[in-house]
C-alpha cells in the first residue's frame, strides 16, 4: 500500500510545464553563458576603452603640437607684436613694469587719502574750538544769571 506521501509524488511527476514556458526556458538556458566560456561583451568592453584611450592621447598630442607650433611661428615667423602673449620673456617683463605702476598708484592714493584726513582733521577741530567757545560763553551766562 501506498502511503499518501508517494501518491502526491506520483502526481507531481505526472504534471508537465505549458508549451510557452518550455521555449523561453530552454531559450533562456541555451543562451546563457557558459562557465568556461568568456562573454563576447568583455572584448567589445576592452576594445571601447582601448579605443577612447587612444583618442584621448591623440587630442593631447594634438594640442601640445598646435600650441608648440604658435610659438615657433611667434618666434620664427610673424612679427612679435602680433602673438607677444604667448613669449615668456615679455610677459615677465610686463608683470614687472605692472608691479611699479601698482605701487605708484597706491602711493599717490595714500598721499591723497592723508591730504583728505588732514583737512578732516582740521575742519573737525576747527569745530571741537568754536564748540567749546561756545560752551565757555554759555558757562559765562549761567555763572553771571545765578549769583
Amino acid at each position: 500500500m501506498e502511503t499518501q506521501m508517494e501518491q502526491l509524488l506520483k502526481k507531481f511527476n505526472t504534471l508537465e510545464p505549458n508549451r510557452g514556458f518550455k521555449e523561453r526556458s530552454r531559450s533562456f538556458i541555451l543562451n546563457s553563458p557558459q562557465k568556461g566560456d568568456l562573454p563576447a561583451g568583455a572584448f567589445r568592453q576592452f576594445f571601447n576603452i582601448a579605443q577612447f584611450s587612444a583618442a584621448f592621447g591623440l587630442v593631447a598630442i594634438f594640442i601640445f603640437l598646435i600650441l608648440g607650433g604658435l610659438s615657433f611661428i611667434n618666434k620664427k615667423l610673424i612679427s612679435p607684436s602680433l602673438l607677444s602673449g604667448l613669449d615668456s620673456q615679455n610677459l615677465e617683463k610686463e608683470v614687472k613694469n605692472l608691479d611699479i605702476q601698482i605701487q605708484l598708484s597706491q602711493a599717490q592714493y595714500y598721499e591723497d587719502s592723508a591730504e583728505a584726513v588732514e583737512v578732516a582733521l582740521k575742519a573737525a577741530s576747527g569745530e571741537l574750538d568754536k564748540a567749546e567757545n561756545r560752551n565757555q560763553e554759555i558757562n559765562k551766562l549761567l555763572d553771571g544769571l545765578t549769583l
